[in-house]
């Protein structure tokens, strides 16, 4: 046991009032008890700990002072196989595969992982590999492979603007203000095919099976500024369903002139469109879906809600209550593919 000197003790007082860690205060008192003179059983029934604890922090002490008493870390990685260097150099390659459109799965990368620190590992590691290094699941963003680059690369760097101020120039002698809208739509359905199902031995279940194609398509219009947005589910994507969808866009925004851009379809630009007075549009390069991000939202809703809801029993309320997320998800995925 050393003993503390007067300076020693003071400096002990001083750390007493002024650590804020319930821990490290417990163990300041146990040391200056003793150089009250209290022996450690003592201090351990004053302290309410056992004479072990007590033995390690007046050991601790002795050792290595103050610092040595305070609490360690607990958490963390204790037995990890690689470090966090090591992790991002290791998934380095797999990130420009991702970034060159390459389909990326686990099975791959759990193999190239086992192999690089030698022995088997679970799926779980690997999920949470990627987890730690901000990799997510996600839908390709789809590309049309007869697109043309520079017409996209002329249309980001001008052909937008110049339909902006267009449609600015539009705007303003209405004496309305402008919104900004991209539209589409989605086919979503179904195919009845049976799936194979669980069935004791010597039973073979028989199921009713005709080849039969449900579809609805979801129209909808969004800006990716605000994420201010309008959807209607119609039973076909010609001129007629598009004429029911601008009728409905400029009802809910008639107090704005709309920009609205959409893609080339023949619904789109058809001559029996009648363009209602307070909506322009704007045509974005043949093939081009992934100028459109009204495209994330499709994807949001095949990822998160089609799955689990089929189409033919979406409703009004259930769609209402998915476009907040989706929209919320759309206007990220524009700010940060």
């Amino acid at each position: 046991m050393v003993k503390c000197n007067q300076d020693q003790v003071e400096r002990l007082k001083k750390a007493l009032k002024r650590e804020e860690d319930a821990k490290l205060c417990l163990r300041i008192q146990m040391v200056l008890l003793r150089e009250d003179g209290k022996t450690q059983p003592e201090i351990a029934e004053l302290t309410g700990v056992s004479l072990s604890t007590v033995n390690r922090a007046h050991m601790a002490y002795d050792n290595g002072g103050v610092n040595a008493l305070r609490p360690k870390p607990t958490g963390g990685r204790r037995r990890e196989n690689m470090t966090f260097e090591e992790e991002e150099a290791f998934l380095a390659e797999f990130a420009k595969a991702a970034g060159a459109g390459e389909l990326l799965n686990i099975r791959e990368l759990k193999l190239a992982y086992e192999e690089q620190i030698g022995h088997p590992t679970s799926n779980s590691t690997i999920y949470d590999l990627l987890a730690r290094h901000g990799w997510r699941k996600l839908m390709p963003r789809p590309f049309h492979p007869g697109r043309n680059e520079d017409a996209q690369e002329a249309y980001k760097k001008k052909g937008f603007r110049d339909d902006v101020r267009r449609a600015r120039r539009v705007a303003a002698a209405k004496g309305r203000p402008l919104r900004i809208l991209f539209a589409d739509e989605a086919r979503f359905g179904r195919m009845n095919r049976p799936r194979p199902c669980w069935a004791p031995a010597g039973v073979r279940p028989a199921v009713a099976s005709q080849l039969i194609r449900e579809f609805i398509y979801l129209y909808g219009a969004v800006s990716p500024t605000d994420g201010a947005c309008a959807f209607l589910i119609l039973p076909a994507a010609d001129t007629e369903c598009f004429q029911i969808f601008l009728n409905a866009l400029a009802k809910k925004f008639s107090r704005c002139h709309i920009l609205l851009v959409v893609d080339g379809a023949g619904n789109h630009n058809s001559g029996d469109l009648v363009i209602p007075s307070n909506v322009t549009l704007a045509f974005l390069p043949a093939r081009s879906p992934e100028l459109n991000p009204q495209e994330h939202i499709w994807d949001e809703i095949r990822e998160t809600y089609s799955r689990t809801t089929p189409p033919n029993r979406w409703t009004r309320s259930a769609i209402s209550s998915w476009m907040p997320l989706s929209t919320s998800s759309a206007t990220q995925r524009w700010s940060n593919p």
